[in-house]
Formats: structure tokens, sequence, C-alpha cells
């Protein structure tokens, strides 16, 4: 094989595996309220097998509230209901209606790209209903709280 080609046959594969590679992008997504259940979905096809939610406290620091994880894939998990055939790193603690809290959803290595994840913020209005935010600025405002002192 010409050395040209060699080039350009290894140019290509490098071209294909970097955007097989770029392109796992999770978007994670949360609904629900207060007075129901809170529910993590995430969209692209793949399923979830691994989330964390952490709470912010006053701090600034983050407490882990949930963890779960498993070998299979499911598309969404309702908060503190225990998947078939996943297990707990930490137990569920009650979500206090003004937290400001972060979900991290994870997927399993597929058959041409690696682990994929996705985070969010999220906090509950004064209605108890839950609303992404872009950032935590965002969470407090739409919760009612005071923002940091600290920004």
């Amino acid at each position: 094989m010409p050395s040209s080609t060699l080039i350009r046959v290894l140019l290509c594969g490098l071209s294909v595996a970097a955007v097989v590679a770029c392109s796992c992008q999770v978007t994670a997504h949360v609904r629900g309220s207060t007075r129901g259940h809170v529910t993590f979905e995430i969209d692209g096809g793949r399923g979830i097998s691994h989330l964390r939610v952490l709470a912010r406290e006053v701090s600034g620091a983050w407490q882990p509230a949930w963890e779960v994880s498993g070998e299979d894939e499911v598309q969404e998990i309702v908060y503190g209901t225990l998947p078939a055939g996943f297990r707990e790193q930490a137990t569920a603690n009650v979500l206090p209606p003004n937290g400001i809290f972060e979900v991290t959803v994870g997927t399993r290595q597929g058959a041409v790209g690696p682990p994929c994840s996705g985070a969010l913020l999220f906090t509950f209005s004064p209605a108890g209903v839950v609303k992404e935010c872009a950032d935590i600025a965002a969470c407090q405002a739409i919760a009612g709280l005071k923002a940091d002192a600290a920004r």
C-alpha cells in the first residue's frame, strides 16, 4: 500500500474514533415535586447505570444525598426507589424543599463508545415543583434564597 494511502486510512480511522469518542453526551433531566416523586431520566437511547445526587450545604459544600449503581441500565430512576439489579452506595436522604441539588448520571461503555455521563442542577420552586437550573445563582433565585456572598 502506498504511504499516502496508508496515511489517509489512518487519518480516516482516527477521525471516526474521534467522532465516536466526542459524541458521547448524556442529557439528564429531572421532573416531579415535593408532594410526589422526583424522577431522573436521560436522553440519547442509553440507560442510566449510575446515579448520584448531591445536596448543597449552606457553607457551599456538597454532601451525598443518594447514590445507586447497577449492572443493567434503566431509562429513569425515581429518587429513593432502588431499581431492580441496582445497589445503594449512599441511602436516600430527605430532599429539603429549598435545597439545591446536583445529579450526575452515567452509562456503561457502549459497543463503540466510552461510558458517558451528564449532570444538572435542580431545586424546588416555592410551590414545590422541581426546576432545573443553569447555575447556583439561578437555583437560589428559583428557591427564593439569598445569593451566595462569596461568588
